[in-house]
């Protein structure tokens, strides 16, 4: 299985461990309604262990953010790595789900990386050199 699940009062944090895909569609929806049924509110996406989503699993995450809404709950993805955030910023999920930054993840989170630049807003090496 290349998820665990930890449950707390009112939400669950699933932690995926190196990718996301297709093969996880079963398992992984039956593993959330479960939790839901349970009353968890808050289903949360921990990618700490993970380092790669392919198309199946990005269609995995929005249908099971629509059954969690389905069940008033919330969907979030926490531990994102740069190419991870990126992926979601360029297919603009990022709009549809609440992607935890370090600071909201708790204490052990460890920092944020750096938020990619907008296309066309590059600094040029004239700008990035240090000014004596």
């Amino acid at each position: 299985m290349p998820f665990s699940i930890e449950r707390a009062t009112d939400a669950s944090t699933i932690h995926i461990r190196d990718e996301l895909g297709a093969a996880d569609r079963p398992e992984l929806r039956s593993a959330i309604l479960v939790e839901l049924a349970a009353g968890v509110q808050t289903v949360r996406f921990d990618f700490a262990d993970a380092d790669y989503i392919d198309g199946a699993g990005l269609g995995l995450l929005v249908s099971l953010a629509r059954l969690v809404r389905e069940h008033a709950g919330e969907l979030r993805l926490a531990n994102l790595n740069e190419d991870l955030r990126t992926l979601f910023m360029l297919t603009k999920l990022d709009t549809l789900f609440r992607i935890e930054r370090a600071e909201e993840e708790g204490p052990a989170a460890s920092a944020s990386p750096a938020a990619p630049r907008p296309l066309g807003t590059e600094r040029s090496a004239e700008e990035e050199r240090p000014r004596p």
